[in-house]
């Protein structure tokens, strides 16, 4: 047999090997490979900073490998880490996502002057704006003379469109 990849990797084979543990997030490995020992934990994490196990000649992101291992099933699309740490591969802090859905869900860009997703300074009218992305498409939610104000216009319409990917960061 050869080695396995995302779509025949199977979760019997997966927990043959490995153990998740849905309370820590926390994998170990429990058959001995070369430089490793049983008990010994598994993965390390990349520069984004997301863990990644590298099994059978493959790596795998180890919060994809948790839905396998609890679901037995593949996750279709993306994985979303609630809590926005992309480290913290517990099972109650993962749910599947569209792109859209997981993008939702991001922490605040490092570019963002302002402090508050969906609300940016115009120089032009010396007043903040604030807007919405819903479907890739932009709506301005009004001019304000705040960031406060400008903020809770964009809460209120994230909460009302995203629903539970909605943040409130």
């Amino acid at each position: 047999m050869g080695k396995p990849n995302s779509k025949d990797l199977t979760q019997k084979h997966l927990k043959a090997n490995l153990h998740y543990n849905p309370h820590s997030g926390i994998w170990t490995w429990i058959k001995p490979r070369p430089k490793v020992n049983v008990g010994q934990q598994a993965g390390s994490k990349n520069l984004r900073g997301y863990y990644y196990i590298g099994f059978e000649g493959k790596n795998y992101r180890s919060s994809r490998l948790a839905w396998l291992y609890m679901t037995g099933k593949w996750p279709q699309q993306e994985i979303d880490h609630i809590n926005r740490k992309l480290d913290d591969d517990r099972w109650k802090n993962l749910r599947k996502a569209s792109r859209a859905e997981n993008n939702r869900n991001q922490v605040k860009r490092k570019d963002n002057t302002v402090g508050y997703t969906g609300v940016h300074w115009c120089n032009t009218w010396h007043k903040y704006i604030a807007q919405i992305s819903i479907d890739g498409k932009r709506t301005k939610l009004g001019s304000f003379n705040t960031a406060i104000k400008a903020r809770a216009a964009y809460l209120v319409a994230a909460r009302q469109h995203f629903g539970e990917f909605f943040s409130g960061r």
